[in-house]
This record gives structure tokens, sequence and C-alpha cells, in this order.
């Protein structure tokens, strides 16, 4: 009976550390968890702010393609504008 005791009483506290141990293992991974999650909620932002700061930049960039665009074509009308002027003096010439 006392040798049974005995026993038991190792198994349990072997069970005991064994929990003991799976507890602590158990808290070991939960920080590496939050600190995984925290890194890569960290590299998430720096991901989006240059993700931002790329479609500014973009959008900058077009607005500076369609200015020069858009005076281009001011140009060019005008020019044609002047040509047409002037072809329809020439023709106007003519007919006096």
């Amino acid at each position: 009976m006392a040798r049974l005791r005995e026993e038991l009483q190792q198994e349990a506290s072997r069970a005991a550390t064994s929990r003991d141990q799976s507890s602590v293992n158990l808290a070991k991974t939960e920080r590496e968890l939050k600190s995984a999650l925290q890194q890569t909620k960290e590299a998430a932002e720096i991901e989006a702010n240059i993700l931002r700061t790329q479609l500014t930049e973009a959008r900058q960039q077009a607005d500076v393609m369609m200015e020069t665009r858009l005076r281009e074509h001011k140009i060019a009308m005008e020019e044609a504008l002047q040509v047409a002027e002037r072809q329809r003096e020439a023709l106007t010439a003519e007919d006096a």
C-alpha cells in the first residue's frame, strides 16, 4: 500500500511537472506569436506607406504629363488656326 501511494505521488509529481512545463512552453509560444503578429503589422504598415507614396508620385507624374499634353495641344491648335487663317486670307486675296 505504501509503495502504491509512493508511485501515485511520483506519477502526480511527474504530471504536475509536465503540466508546468507545458504551461511554460505555451506561454513562450504565445509570446513568439504576439511578436510575430506585431512584426507582421509593422511590415504591413511600412508596405502600405510605400504604396501610398508610390501612388502619390504616380498621380503627380500623371498630372504633369496631362498639363504638358494640354499645353502641347493648345499650341498645336493655335498653330492650326493660324495656318487656317493664312489660307483663308490667301483665298480672299485671290478672289479679290
